[in-house]
This record gives C-alpha cells, sequence and structure tokens, in this order.
C-alpha cells in the first residue's frame, strides 16, 4: 500500500522517521509531506530500503496571535493538489484535527476519490482561557466537518474518543489504536544511577514541570537525599521561567537542563536513570511515559484521566494528586528508599510495555484500520 503521511509540521523528526520506518517494515510504501517556507531541497530523507521518503512542502504561515504560545507554525500549503496527484497514494493519514493543513487534505481527498485517516493527538492545548476558547470554538466549527469527511478516525485513548463526540465526530468512524514504543531502542539497563530523576518532554506550562522544582527543593530540604539529581530533557518556551524558579529556590547544583537530545541518547539517559517523574495537567498519550516505562522506569504521575490510563497506581507506578509538590517529593522519597517496591515496579512497567504498547503490536492494529478505510 502507498501511504501517504500529512503533517503540518514536524517538531521531533528522529520520532516521525522512527514511526514510518515501522510501517515501511510491513510492506507498505510511505511517503510523508510536512509544510515548510524554507527554499531548501524538498527531498530530505529516504530511508535505506527506499520504502520511505520526506519532502517539505511549500507553504505559507498563518499563524493568528491567538495561537502564538500554542504552537511554533500554523501553515497553509501551497499546490498541495498537485502534490497528490503525483505521489497517487493509496491512503491519505492526516495528524491533528487542529491545523489548516488537514482541511486542505481532506478536501484534496475527497476530490481525488482516497480515503483518509485522521489521528488524533490529543483534542486541544490548554494555554489559558482564550486559547483555549478558541480551540474549542474551531473544533465545534470546523473540526466537526474534519471529523465527518475523514473515512476514518484514529483516537489513541477511549477518554480521547469520548471526548471527540462531543465535537461532532461520528461514533462509527472512531477507532482506538494507542502509541506504540520501539521496545528494542528503549530497554533496560544494567546500570542505574542512584538518586536520578529524569523528565523528558517538551517544556509547555501543562506539563506541570514547576511543581516537580518545588517537589525537590522540598526533598533537599527536609530529606537526606542529598545527592539526587533531576535531569530535564528536552526544550520549550517555559524554559526560561523554569531557569529562574531553580536559581531562586537554590537548586542550581541538584537540577539538569540538558536541552533536545537524540533518540539514542535519551533512551541511553532513560536507561541509567531511577525513577520517571511525570506531573503533567493534561495530556493526551504522552510517549515519553511509555518510553520511561520500556526502560524499565517506575513513574511517578499526575492523577489524571491520561495518565491513569497508562500507570496502574502501585503496579508499575505512582499516581499523586496533580499541582501537589508535597505529594510528588513523598512519592519519590518513598521510591528511592524502598528498593524492592521499586524494583517490583521497573519489571512490571517493562512487562506491561512488552504486552499492550510494543510496535510489535501496536502496527498491525493500525494497518488493519489503514486496510479498513480503503475498503
Amino acid at each position: 500500500m502507498r501511504i501517504l503521511v500529512v503533517y503540518p509540521y514536524i517538531t521531533y523528526p528522529e520520532v516521525v522517521l522512527e514511526f514510518l520506518e515501522k510501517l515501511a517494515l510491513y510492506d507498505n510504501e510511505i511517503v510523508a509531506i510536512f509544510a515548510s517556507n524554507q527554499s531548501k531541497a524538498p527531498h530530505i530523507y529516504e530511508s535505506p530500503s527506499g520504502q520511505v521518503n520526506l519532502y517539505r512542502i511549500p507553504s505559507i504561515e498563518l499563524r493568528p496571535m491567538i495561537l502564538k504560545n500554542i504552537v511554533q507554525h500554523y501553515p497553509y500549503f501551497l499546490h498541495l493538489s498537485d502534490v497528490i496527484k503525483n505521489i497517487s497514494p493509496d491512503l491519505i493519514v492526516i495528524n491533528s484535527q487542529l491545523f489548516l493543513t488537514s482541511i486542505q487534505a481532506i478536501k484534496e481527498a475527497i476530490r481525488n476519490n482516497k480515503p483518509s485517516v485522521l489521528g488524533i493527538h490529543g483534542i486541544y492545548a490548554d494555554r489559558g482561557f482564550l486559547p483555549s476558547l478558541a480551540q474549542k470554538m474551531y473544533l465545534h466549527a470546523i473540526g466537526s466537518w474534519i471529523f465527518k469527511n475523514s473515512t476514518l478516525i484514529r483516537c489513541l485513548t477511549t477518554n480521547e474518543a469520548i471526548e471527540l463526540i462531543k465535537f461532532g465526530a461520528p461514533l462509527d468512524k472512531i477507532r482506538i489504536i494507542p502509541n506504540g514504543v520501539d521496545t528494542d531502542l528503549f530497554k533496560p539497563s544494567k546500570e542505574r544511577e542512584e538518586n536520578s530523576l529524569i523528565w523528558v518532554g517538551r517544556i509547555v506550562p501543562e506539563k506541570g514541570l514547576v511543581y516537580l522544582i518545588k517537589a525537590l527543593a522540598i526533598i533537599v530540604r527536609e530529606y537526606s537525599l542529598k545527592d539526587i539529581i533531576l535531569k530535564v530533557v528536552g526544550d520549550g518556551p517555559q524554559l526560561p521561567f523554569l531557569l529562574k524558579t531553580v536559581r531562586k529556590l537554590d537548586l542550581r547544583k541538584y537540577v539538569k537542563f540538558l536541552g533536545s537530545q537524540s533518540r539514542k541518547e535519551i533512551a541511553s539517559m532513560l536507561a541509567r536513570s531511577s525513577l520517571f517523574v511525570f506531573p503533567s495537567l493534561r495530556e493526551g498519550m504522552p510517549l515519553a511515559v511509555l518510553e520511561a516505562m520500556s526502560c524499565g522506569l517506575p513513574i511517578i504521575g499526575s492523577r489524571i484521566m491520561s495518565l491513569k490510563n497508562l500507570i496502574i497506581d502501585g503496579y508499575n507506578g505512582l499516581l499523586v494528586p496533580p499541582k501537589s509538590p508535597i505529594s510528588l517529593a513523598n512519592a519519590i522519597v518513598m521510591l528511592m528508599t524502598d528498593n524492592l517496591l521499586r524494583s517490583r515496579l521497573s519489571n512490571n512497567a517493562r512487562d506491561h510495555v512488552l504486552k499492550k504498547y510494543a510496535y510489535t503490536q501496536i502496527i498491525p492494529r493500525l494497518l488493519q484500520v489503514y486496510r479498513e478505510a480503503t475498503l
């Protein structure tokens, strides 16, 4: 099957290419495109097998001011009709319902009599009252058209599907397929760094990192874990605020901001760490949590619906109330000082991912949805 995968833009190219390569392993030809206003060569990647190709597509930026704190880009494709005619795919897979590129891709799918599968990776980004209101208005007014005109819709969780129906998504079009993990890349290591916490992701307010930093201040002040280290992997607009918070709380000795890292380096850092702490306030299905679990890390996460779908409290991690530094601190100290509990959660975390979220489990299910859309 020749599959055209449409991205508005690509934030983490290694993650995207990893996924596309996994799709191609099942005798699929994958062509992926993303909007770009750069004048560089359009063809930027071809897999060794020749089964995956990634292209820049000319576009213009149409980001309104109200979205400036939500997305890096808000593109509109130029000449998308010609691109689709040249590629002539069997199926068009569209990522995210919140972009003009999604409307364009579905219109072209209809015009060219091609089936489409819309991928939902979170309903909307919660960045304050006005941005959230704007997104919800968009979903009611335009998103409902996207949902009704997609052949099928892939949601990551049941809760995401339920919320999507509120915006007009037809129930009979929804299929639930979670994110997958490369369990060969993200695997446990025999060597673990003592008292080492790690967080991975995009540094934005809804990730709740400020509460983790405040929890670390409590641990340093009130407990004997003076050699504790928190590694923060990633980048994002809230980084300056967090750097200031770390200085204010005199935690520069205990927090390392490591910036963006390669997939291999992230896998290595996860495998060597003691705990993964993820105090998010809102999530879709965070790949970072699945990758940490795949590395055999116990997870401490906020008790929010999306994380309750991944973290079984007391089995593969611990759940704490959101926005609670004291609860985070207590959970961290508990796992740092109880080796038997930490070891049990670690083994269960890896086993849970192998059974439910390994790419070898997920890709066949996803391709079944793709084949269904083409019938």
